[in-house]
């Protein structure tokens, strides 16, 4: 300050440091010059970050405090906008709530991606929801309570309670916490992105529980019902109570076939082992491994062994 000779600087009852600068044309770009040397001089000689507050100009003496309140008011946006800066009041943006309305929105969308359980769709809804934040330029206090909101929503839709997972419980209960504790929005994105990494984490595990489960009743199904001409892909997603579309998927995703597929390899299965043990007849064969029409058995067995099954029989029973 007494080398630019531009004002006076000293300390509050808050032990803050208070700059005023003093001058005609030009005094603000003076006053933005000088914080921001003071700014970069704090960190490369004490490694401290640090956030200044920049109040506007005044033209008298008692609308000083006015601008001494701009320049405290800067410094609650230094939550939305990140510290280890100056922050200059003329240069905030108008106020606007653009999270208010939207919430239930970015509730599904989180959720969403949760349930997914992808951790680059959990982060970018995230950082959509963070970002509508930052854009709102609202004050530490107001940007936590949506942050709190949304924490909760989440929480109450994916219905955590019920999870049987006491550490994600105990994180549960001790986020909002977590979240008050951090001084910028970009390190409550961190936290949430990290905390919901893990709820998706869970619901990918319990989904590949489920659909292994599934894929293995499946196979049962064929164990005891490939006997039994009328059993289709409509007949096993009946029975488990799926989709045809979803079941065909987790079923080729567990077992690395269809389940026509599947089906088709018991009964030639069983077929190999009846013509390798038996001396029934070709038509009997095909009718105890669920083909009613003979000669359609015969081209299914010669399209999987090469053979039709009396070739195979003659060569297995010599």
């Amino acid at each position: 300050m007494d080398f630019y000779q531009a004002g006076v600087s000293f300390q509050d009852v808050d032990e803050r440091t208070v700059l005023i600068f003093s001058g005609n044309e030009g005094i603000e770009e003076l006053a933005l010059k000088v914080t921001e040397e003071i700014h970069d001089s704090i960190f490369h000689f004490l490694k401290v970050q640090s956030t200044i507050g920049l109040g506007g100009r005044v033209g008298r003496l008692q609308e000083l405090p006015r601008s001494f309140q701009e320049a405290k008011r800067t410094l609650e946006y230094k939550f939305v906008l990140g510290g280890n800066q100056v922050i200059y009041a003329r240069e905030l943006p108008e106020n606007q709530d653009l999270v208010s309305g939207e919430l239930p929105k970015y509730v599904s969308r989180i959720c969403l991606a949760i349930r997914s359980g992808k951790e680059e769709d959990v982060r970018e809804e995230i950082g959509a929801f963070t970002s509508a934040l930052r854009q709102s330029c609202l004050n530490r206090n107001r940007s936590i309570f949506h942050v709190q909101n949304l924490i909760l929503s989440v929480m109450n839709e994916l219905d955590l309670a019920a999870l049987n997972d006491e550490k994600i419980l105990k994180e549960e209960r001790e986020l909002l916490n977590t979240v008050y504790a951090r001084n910028h929005l970009s390190e409550v994105e961190e936290v949430l992105v990290a905390f919901s990494t893990r709820l998706a984490e869970h619901f990918r595990d319990e989904k590949d529980s489920y659909c292994k489960r599934q894929a293995l009743r499946a196979l049962d199904y064929i164990e005891e019902h490939y006997k039994d001409s009328d059993v289709t892909l409509n007949s096993v997603c009946s029975y488990l109570a799926m989709s045809t579309s979803y079941f065909s998927s987790i079923f080729k995703n567990y077992t690395g076939e269809t389940f026509i597929e599947a089906l088709t390899r018991k009964r030639v299965e069983k077929a190999k082992f009846l013509l390798e043990n038996t001396s029934r007849k070709n038509y009997e064969i095909a009718c105890d491994v669920g083909y009613s029409d003979p000669h359609y058995f015969s081209n299914i067995f010669k399209k999987a062994t090469g053979m039709t099954p009396t070739e195979y029989a003659r060569k297995v029973r010599k």
